[in-house]
């Protein structure tokens, strides 16, 4: 798709942190190297957390641990975690259409690529122009346009 990452794409945009990191790994969006590089970064803007050292060199340790660590980092900063998994998951879902618009696809891969991430996402309401089964006859492509547009300002972009 396109030449950046998910992360990067969120990170572009200031949305990458924590508990969308944990979200997006756990989701399969997201790899260990990008909580790698996500925590080296963050020691190099002088977070220099426990927490956040041993994720900076995590490659061989176990999930859980990993997971555990993420899970501290984010409480530490009092970030109601239930209330924001639906904001971090709407930062992938962005991510990926963001990626796919700029992706250098024939329109109808992008259609294709599109369903796959509304099916992923499990059918978002502001996807479902974009579902070629739509009774609204609007072109995919273009409401996926729509629906980056609303993520945008859902998300305070």
């Amino acid at each position: 798709m396109s030449d950046k990452s998910y992360p990067a794409i969120l990170k572009e945009y200031k949305l990458l942190d924590w508990p969308t990191l944990l979200i997006g790994w756990k989701n399969g969006f997201a790899t260990r190297r990008d909580i790698i590089d996500y925590a080296v970064h963050q020691i190099s803007n002088h977070r220099n957390e426990k927490s956040v050292i041993y994720l900076a060199s995590c490659e061989a340790e176990d999930d859980d641990e990993v997971k555990k660590y993420i899970e501290q980092l984010i409480d530490r900063q009092k970030i109601p975690f239930p209330d924001i998994e639906a904001i971090c998951l709407d930062r992938w879902r962005f991510a990926k259409l963001i990626a796919l618009d700029h992706a250098e696809l024939s329109d109808e891969e992008k259609i294709e690529e599109l369903q796959n991430i509304y099916v992923q996402f499990e059918y978002p309401d502001d996807m479902s122009d974009c579902s070629i089964y739509s009774q609204n006859g609007l072109d995919p492509l273009l409401a996926m346009k729509n629906t980056i547009s609303s993520l945008k300002q859902n998300l305070g972009i």
